[in-house]
């Protein structure tokens, strides 16, 4: 074939987007004849309406790229072998307990005439229980002893995981999670993402602007164009 080429780039750098059966950039271009062929764009439904795509080939992956994988802090090693909402719940617990046990104390103090310890005494001794460190025995009567007993049970059933899940994480130096999916970036908190200019365009942004997934419409409130 014996013919030069007059090759040129789009004037906005655009790939193309629908503007009420319009399109911009190089898209546009081939809609109003104003080229004869283009390089390499995405295929979209609105596209395939006013263009002919003589072949079609496997488009780039979007992949997420972030810091790679880093140590955990170390001075956060002693909470870390549980996660936030069983601390609470424990402390919870503690408190809970303890108000259990006073109220046990007092019925049987109306009902014998007895001494009955203080409220802070009965929630120390729950603490100290769950630490292996527990103060004197405060309770009187069968059922404050029975609750004792239990909780002693089960302090020891927490101080054992503890142990165990401590030594593990001390053992082995945990690193932050990696990034995968979208679902992975959303699920990180105070996190911000973004994009460059002349990705974020035709094709790629009507994948995110018109997608049904709520963690893709998640991702495309919060893209910052860098």
């Amino acid at each position: 074939l014996n013919f030069t080429p007059d090759l040129h780039a789009e004037p906005d750098r655009y790939f193309g987007d629908d503007r009420g059966g319009q399109f911009t950039g190089m898209i546009g271009q081939l809609q109003r004849e104003e080229t004869d062929f283009s390089t390499i764009i995405g295929p979209t439904p609105g596209r395939l309406k006013v263009v002919n795509y003589l072949r079609t080939y496997p488009s780039d992956v979007m992949v997420i790229t972030s810091l790679k994988p880093a140590h955990l802090p170390a001075h956060l090693a002693l909470i870390r072998p549980f996660s936030g909402e069983v601390w609470l719940s424990l402390l919870v617990g503690v408190v809970a307990w303890g108000v259990t046990l006073w109220v046990l104390q007092w019925t049987w103090v109306w009902a014998t005439a007895g001494r009955v310890a203080e409220f802070s005494t009965t929630l120390l001794y729950g603490w100290g229980a769950l630490v292996d460190r527990p103060p004197s025995d405060p309770s009187v009567g069968a059922s404050g002893q029975m609750l004792v007993g239990w909780w002693l049970v089960f302090c020891l059933i927490i101080s054992t995981g503890f142990r165990s899940s401590l030594i593990a994480h001390l053992t082995v130096q945990g690193k932050s999670s990696t990034l995968d999916t979208f679902q992975d970036l959303v699920n990180q908190e105070n996190w911000r993402w973004g994009t460059e200019p002349w990705l974020y365009n035709g094709a790629a942004l009507e994948y995110f602007a018109k997608h049904t997934d709520p963690v893709v419409n998640e991702i495309y409130r919060g893209m910052e164009v860098m």
